[in-house]
């Protein structure tokens, strides 16, 4: 066999496409192909590859380039360097269009140049680009939290989901892409929370992301009315095919402001509450208790004076226990003002509340937070569960108080926030798989002063569960996590 008919076979047997080009004297030619390129091209022979090559190919290439300029643009670059590499969209016989990756190597002969292509058919990567890029547009419009993906080499926005879109105040998807890669800095804050120029920030964190993989930031974007609001975001490199994406997941921190603030108010609104308490004592105890004192007072001197003279008389002892029957009625007294002020601020803001939009919120605020100390948040809310009779502002703060607590002592576990209806009440549970309490801790851990920071704690959460009409009870076992338990009265609308 002779060196040539061995180089024919080697090409034929080949399973890329391939074709040959001379160059000499100044000009190109297309010498030759093999096997493969018959079968690419659908056609009977390779004269019908070279003609089909010339005549049927598509005018334009993707990136607008005449066909004809890129084929010679790109052999000649290839026989200045010596190599190359480039995509061409082909025509078949039946005018398909057909994309192609090239790899070209030079070859110098002593009266000419030969230039080797090597193709390598993209459609079924593309197509399976395609299939993903469907996929993850999917999953990303299912996903709760705004996402995004740019191109990493120009930080084009190439897709994104509906949340993002409307997050940003926008109606669909490609309206809020056009307008944000018509005018990218003008949705980005000039300073970062960080410090740094949102030009400056940009190419840091992309260069970042390439070489960790993944970075969190906070980052400053403006809506399409120009409002600035927080983002925590978490920036990932992400391989599709044979180029790479950053995807971008964005939690706004709206919300979880607007929870802060409400516990803020019902903070706020507890300290009021408090103040007024005390005032209100302070006014009931030097009102009624005039009365009992003053006879304490007549009755403590009566006998004080008949023990002096050593005769203790039946009046004496008369007048002792009247002191002694005074003093529990000063107790009963305190007790009323108590349970009167208390209940009669909370009853006047009553109102119907949804408990279980209330703990899907907590729980999507909660989340993040908890995650980074291993916590996985869980909740079971049943359908069409009543609303309940409560101030809302005083059942945040119960929620927030327990599972602050729930949070503080458990690590790498679970917390589980169960709803449940029942006659007359609605009733919640919630669990945690944390370091749980001993029987002491247990048993005075609605003891006012008990347990140390925890300010009022349980025991607010009981005075304010009770003053609703409710019951709270805890159980707990050390070392297997703790469930506190609570009821609320449902509202009347709903009885």
């Amino acid at each position: 066999m002779t060196v040539n008919m061995m180089v024919k076979t080697l090409l034929d047997s080949a399973p890329l496409y391939v074709e040959i080009w001379e160059y000499k004297d100044g000009e190109f030619k297309f010498m030759d192909c093999n096997e493969r390129a018959v079968t690419v091209f659908g056609v009977e022979s390779k004269q019908d590859v070279m003609d089909l090559n010339f005549v049927d190919r598509p005018e334009y290439q993707p990136d607008g380039r005449e066909s004809t300029e890129m084929i010679y643009t790109t052999l000649q670059k290839v026989l200045e360097d010596g190599h190359g590499k480039a995509e061409f969209t082909l025509m078949n016989a039946r005018g398909e269009e057909m994309p192609f990756e090239f790899t070209y190597s030079r070859i110098s002969l002593p009266d000419s140049e030969i230039i080797v292509c090597y193709g390598y058919d993209l459609r079924a990567a593309k197509e399976r680009a395609t299939a993903g890029a469907e996929n993850l547009r999917r999953i990303a419009d299912c996903f709760p939290l705004a996402m995004q993906i740019h191109d990493e080499k120009t930080v084009t926005l190439v897709e994104c989901n509906i949340m993002a879109a409307k997050t940003f105040g926008f109606d669909n998807k490609a309206e809020y892409m056009h307008a944000y890669n018509s005018d990218f800095w003008g949705f980005a804050a000039e300073i970062q929370p960080c410090g740094t120029p949102s030009r400056e920030k940009v190419p840091q964190t992309v260069a970042q992301v390439i070489a960790e993989g993944c970075v969190q930031f906070e980052w400053i974007h403006r809506t399409r009315t120009g409002e600035e609001i927080l983002l925590d975001v978490t920036m990932t490199r992400v391989q599709l095919d044979e180029f790479f994406v950053l995807v971008s997941c964005l939690q706004d921190f709206r919300p979880i402001k607007e929870a802060e603030a409400q516990r803020i108010a019902a903070e706020i609104a507890t300290l009021e509450r408090e103040k007024r308490f005390k005032e209100n004592i302070l006014a009931t105890i030097s009102h009624e208790l005039r009365t009992p004192l003053a006879v304490m007072s007549v009755y403590a001197e009566m006998a004080v004076r008949q023990i002096k003279s050593g005769t203790v008389t039946e009046q004496a002892l008369s007048a002792l226990n009247t002191i002694s029957d005074e003093s529990h009625r000063l107790a009963a007294l305190a007790s009323s003002a108590l349970d009167m002020f208390v209940k009669k601020d909370a009853v006047e803001t009553r109102a119907p509340l949804d408990i279980g939009k209330m703990v899907a919120q907590l729980v999507g605020i909660l989340s993040t937070s908890a995650a980074k100390q291993g916590v996985k948040i869980l909740s079971n809310l049943p359908e069409n569960l009543p609303q309940v009779w409560a101030v809302s502002g005083e059942i945040t703060r119960v929620f927030w108080n327990i599972l602050d607590n729930a949070l503080k002592h458990t690590k790498n576990g679970t917390i589980n926030i169960s709803v449940i209806s029942a006659p007359g009440k609605v009733s919640v549970s919630i669990s945690d798989t944390g370091c749980g309490m001993n029987s002491e801790t247990r048993s005075r851990a609605f003891d006012k002063g008990f347990g140390e920071g925890s300010g009022l704690g349980l025991v607010f959460c009981k005075e304010i569960i009770e003053t609703h009409g409710g019951e709270i009870s805890i159980k707990s076992k050390q070392g297997e996590g703790t469930t506190v338990t609570f009821s609320v009265p449902i509202a009347k609308e709903n009885v």
